[in-house]
Parts: C-alpha cells; structure tokens; sequence
C-alpha cells in the first residue's frame, strides 16, 4: 500500500513507527524543537537515528538528548538529506523533518507531504535507512559542538525554529525574487493633490466603502494615484512603489479597484501576508499601509530602479524587470 499524507497526520504515522516494538529506523536530515521526545524516544531501546550536523539544522540541545537516550544507536551522516521514519511493517518518505514544524507539534503554515508505505514497500524504505545507518559514524560530543556553533545561524535552521526575521521592502526584494517576480509593478513619482483626491474620494467611497458613506480616506486601507490605470493593472494584486518629492521610497502590494474615473485611481492595500509563498510576519512598517524603504543605501538603490522602470513607457512592468534594475544599481 502507498499512500500520500499531509499535515498532522505526518506525526501521527511517525509516532507510530516509533512504538513499533522491534527495530526501526530514523534516517532524518535535522532535529530541533523537541521532536526527540514528542516522537517517544528518550530512551527507545528499538530506534536507530542516523541525521546531519552539517547543513545548521539539528540543534545541539535536541541531539545531546538523543545522545543521552540511545548513546551509539545514534549516527551522523555528513550528507544526508533524507527524512525516512520506517520500520518493517511501516514507513514515511517525505520532506517532513523531526522538527516542531515538520512533525506539526505546534500551529505552522508549513507544508508537508509524506509517502506512507506499508508491508513489502516499507521493508525497502526499511532496508535504506538501515543501510544509511551503518555507512554513518557514531554521534559524539564534536558533532554536538559542530551543532552549537551552526545551528540557529543558518536560513534552515530559523525556518525550522519558526524564526522570521523582519525585513524593510529593499532588503525582501532582495531575499525573495521568486515571491515578486510575477507581480505587475506600479511606479509613481507624482505629486498628489490632497484636495483633489479627497473630491475623488467623496465621489467614490461610497462605491469602494458601501458600509462606510462617511469615511475619511485612509491611507493604511487605500493607496492612490492621479490618474487611471491601465486595464492590465486593475483588481490584480501589484507592487505599488512610490517617490516622494524629497526622495523618499516607499511602496505596498496592492489591488487597483476597477473604476471609469480617468483623473484618479484608488487601490485597496493588501496584507503582505496575502502573497503566496511569503513567510515573514510583515515588513518593518507592515504589514498593512505604506513601507518605507530603509536605510538609506537601500532607499538610493530603490530610486534608481524606479527610475529606470519609469523609463519603459506604457508597458506593464513586473516584479522580474525591477529586480533586474535593482542588481544592476547595485553593481554599478
């Protein structure tokens, strides 16, 4: 039998394996967050744990009590990346680590997917994990000062201890490409009129607010811009980014609402945490309203990018062709 498993039920089949009351096998790359004893094993008399202190995941508190627990029976691997729990008659093969996020010990937006093997298809698993196991070295005090002076100062390891580190627009544009490269980008150097966008908005809140006739224009709910956007832009999620007459940057991910106004725009701000893929909680302003761009290297950088996109002239700029310019700021 095979089967595909996600979620809670990724620990609950681990958990599993782990009570089997004959040998088994833990060939799991990293090992944080309490996993060791969630999963029944200070002491398993039946567990072999074969995982690396390499790459900064495992953190030495969890394998000094693995160590402690089943002293030979637990062994390094200078290279494993596997996550393999299997006994004879079960076993999973997946992504999930023997880690709070990654068995689901506590609330995580992670996601993981595990193959659930039985029988004939376990023992092969079985017989792998094993096999990782006696090529491997014993676990030692070194292997636990390697962990000490690696674990917690590698991006694998703050994603395994659920650590995000807070970041200013610049330096995520920088760190996550991937995350923007699709969005349209909007870019404004344009002075905004108040009064007049506070007419456009008497005129249309009532259409963008209809629970709100009465509201004043917030600038934490709704950027704005001094004309109509094009159709390709509107109720899409984009990254408005904007000059200040004194050269200050900010920007936002927001959604042009679709209107027939031609002299003004409003788009609704969107919750950074809305955009698929991105873990951190929030920028340095966020996450919701406007973002300045900081420090001021940055702020320099973000300018000239903005600048070069402004120059491409009616086209849909996306978030590919301003990283783009922002490498090539930053190597001239």
């Amino acid at each position: 039998m095979v089967k595909v498993i996600t979620g809670l039920e990724i620990g609950r089949q681990a958990n599993r394996i782990c009570r089997s009351n004959k040998e088994f096998y833990l060939a799991v790359s990293y090992w944080s967050g309490g996993a060791a004893k969630a999963l029944g094993l200070l002491p398993n008399d039946n567990a072999r744990i074969v995982l690396d202190v390499e790459s900064g995941g495992t953190s030495p508190e969890e394998l000094t009590q693995l160590i402690e627990h089943l002293g030979e029976n637990v062994h390094v691997h200078r290279d494993l990346h596997a996550k393999i729990y299997a006994s004879k008659k079960r076993a999973l093969v997946g992504s999930a680590n023997a880690t709070g996020p990654g068995l689901q010990l506590k609330p995580s937006d992670r996601v993981e997917a595990a193959m659930l093997l039985k029988d004939k298809q376990a023992v092969s698993a079985y017989k792998f994990a094993r096999k990782l196991f006696k090529d491997s070295e014993v676990a030692t005090e070194e292997h636990v000062e390697i962990c000490r002076k690696r674990f917690a100062k590698k991006t694998v390891a703050e994603a395994e201890l659920g650590k995000i580190k807070r970041l200013d627009l610049f330096s995520a544009l920088i760190a996550y490409p991937e995350l923007y490269g699709h969005l349209p980008v909007i870019v404004s150097d344009e002075e905004v009129d108040r009064e007049e966008r506070d007419d456009a908005w008497k005129e249309q809140r009532t259409s963008l607010e209809p629970n709100s006739s009465d509201a004043d224009f917030d600038l934490k709910k709704w950027d704005d811009f001094g004309s109509q956007l094009p159709s390709q832009y509107q109720d899409q999620m984009c990254l408005a980014l904007h000059i200040g007459s004194k050269g200050a940057v900010w920007g936002g991910l927001v959604r042009p609402f679709p209107q027939d106004d031609k002299d003004w725009t409003f788009a609704r701000r969107v919750s950074w945490e809305e955009l698929p893929g991105l873990k951190f909680k929030g920028l340095q302003n966020g996450p919701r309203g406007p973002v300045s761009i900081k420090p001021a290297l940055g702020k320099d950088i973000m300018k000239k990018a903005i600048e070069q996109l402004a120059e491409q002239d009616n086209e849909v700029n996306y978030g590919r062709d301003f990283i783009a310019a922002l490498h090539g700021v930053l190597k001239d």
